[in-house]
């Protein structure tokens, strides 16, 4: 059976970092190998993690350069053999048994797995589906991802891309060769407001970048034109609603 590892990095998170690991905990499957990168919280973070030995299997709480670096300080703790997943402080995942679920899609021939998302919202959940065909963006968000852990060891994120690198990252490394598997299920349950979302115009700029250098100048056209479209009918649907 394939070995697991969780990744959740955080910083004055407590609340959120407990939901999170209360649903590790719980994940069904026996091969899990949890590790938490904390920022040198001030929140008691450091404490909960020294008494949480029983789910949580590696730690550190340190000064870091942002979210990338210690998503790379993660990577290089994680065993070889493992798939990552990385799930933010207040992520948890869809059900006990979504890994096991799974776990059929870990072979030989796949460099990532995507499943769908749910989002919570104010008036209830929107599950967002993986789109195997996507050209110009990622089939899925990272916490509906898993990924070969010798392929990120071999690559890392690149931490220029303040908001972006996970999306340069799977553009970079599936330039030629597109070794993918879709999960036909919800994977995770995450907050709307995290910190992509709050740094748009950062994530165009590290997006389009990215799409100009592996794919081409059209289709990081392609891409910001589909993203202010559906922004711009997101936004009017809410206002119609209000």
């Amino acid at each position: 059976m394939k070995r697991v590892c969780i990744v959740t990095v955080c910083r004055n998170a407590l609340p959120d970092l407990k939901l999170t690991a209360a649903s590790v905990k719980n994940q069904c499957y026996p091969n899990i190998h949890y590790i938490v990168v904390d920022g040198a919280s001030s929140d008691g973070t450091k404490a909960f993690l020294e008494s949480s030995r029983d789910v949580i299997d590696d730690w550190m709480s340190e000064p870091d350069q942002g979210i990338y670096d210690a998503m790379n300080k993660a990577i290089d703790r994680c065993p070889s053999d493992s798939w990552v997943l990385f799930l933010n402080a207040g992520d948890c995942f869809f059900s006990d048994n979504v890994l096991q679920n799974l776990s059929y899609c870990f072979n030989d021939s796949t460099d990532f797995v995507f499943g769908d998302v749910a989002v919570r919202h104010a008036g209830g959940t929107r599950v967002y589906r993986a789109r195997p065909s996507a050209s110009v963006e990622m089939p899925g968000c990272h916490q509906s991802t898993l990924v070969r852990a010798s392929l990120l060891q071999q690559h890392h994120f690149d931490t220029s891309y303040i908001v972006g690198a996970d999306f340069e990252f799977y553009l970079r490394t599936t330039n030629v060769t597109r070794r993918v598997s879709i999960y036909d299920g919800i994977i995770a349950v995450i907050a709307p407001e995290g910190f992509t979302a709050k740094n748009e115009a950062v994530l165009r700029r590290d997006y389009v970048k990215s799409l100009i250098k592996y794919r081409s100048k059209f289709s990081a056209i392609r891409w910001l034109v589909r993203r202010t479209l559906s922004r711009i009918f997101r936004n009017t649907i809410a206002m119609l609603k209000a």
